[in-house]
């Protein structure tokens, strides 16, 4: 590995790593400092080690629940969220048919209407991706609308002049202006999704990690519950990086063909 890259790589990860390192000071202090017993307050070692020891039969298939609904929750938010965005730019009408709604829909506490979905359709998945949806919708669109209404009026000026249509305008120039704050948006929903699934299942579920940190309350099972914040959290930070990573390289490809013609 080259000076350089290593550099970059300790610019990284090394603010992350400071961040963590304090935090788990700062636990450990006010651990020793609280005078908490131990099965409340467990130490560090013990929760890394619960992590890793009870990872395959309890904490890896009650998170792949939670992740399988906080990800199929994120798509259908980021396929609602960015067409609404997108249609109550170009619709006057349609805006000002859906973005009050979409208002009152984050003025609705989460916990009240979770309950409702989960009795109209079950305990099955349906209800917690709805709830994750519901909760990551809202910067979703907001974010879209707003990138859609960010172009600077001597790009659409230019537009006019060259004579072009509504459609190739939102689709040569809207759109791509846009697209960082449709990403903006989806990378807030990342870690919205997870506190979606995680709520519904809190509410009413079987099975993820609502009902583990539930259940490991009851009998004072804290070691597993401080696990499942750390994969909780883990899961929340690896969306969010795998939706950066998917931004670069859609941002690459787009400005990079744009340079291309622009040259040309």
């Amino acid at each position: 590995m080259s000076r350089a890259r290593l550099a970059n790589l300790l610019r990284t990860v090394g603010g992350p790593l400071l961040a963590l390192t304090v935090l788990l000071v700062a636990y450990e202090l006010w651990r020793r400092i609280s005078g908490q017993p131990h099965f409340l307050v467990p130490d560090t070692p013990d929760v890394i080690v619960t992590a890793v020891v009870d990872a395959q039969d309890t904490l890896w298939p009650a998170a792949w629940v939670t992740l399988k609904e906080a990800i199929y929750g994120l798509l259908l938010a980021t396929a609602v969220g960015w067409t609404l965005g997108v249609v109550a730019q170009e619709s006057k009408i349609l805006e000002k048919a859906v973005m009050p709604y979409a208002v009152v829909s984050q003025a609705i506490p989460t916990l009240a209407i979770a309950p409702l979905l989960i009795l109209w359709f079950g305990f099955t998945l349906l209800p917690k991706i709805l709830v994750a949806a519901l909760l990551c919708f809202f910067p979703i669109l907001i974010n879209t609308h707003a990138g859609m209404r960010s172009l600077e009026s001597e790009y659409l000026d230019l537009m006019y002049s060259l004579e072009a249509g509504r459609w190739q305008t939102l689709f040569k120039v809207r759109l791509p202006a846009a697209v960082p704050f449709m990403f903006a948006g989806l990378k807030n929903g990342c870690v919205l999704a997870v506190v979606g699934a995680l709520v519904a299942e809190w509410v009413g579920a079987h099975e993820g990690m609502g009902p583990l940190i539930i259940r490991s309350l009851g009998v004072f099972k804290t070691t597993i519950v401080f696990a499942a914040i750390l994969y909780l959290s883990f899961m929340s930070i690896a969306l969010f990086w795998i939706v950066s990573a998917i931004e670069r390289i859609v941002l690459r490809i787009l400005y990079g063909r744009q340079s291309l013609s622009t040259a040309a």
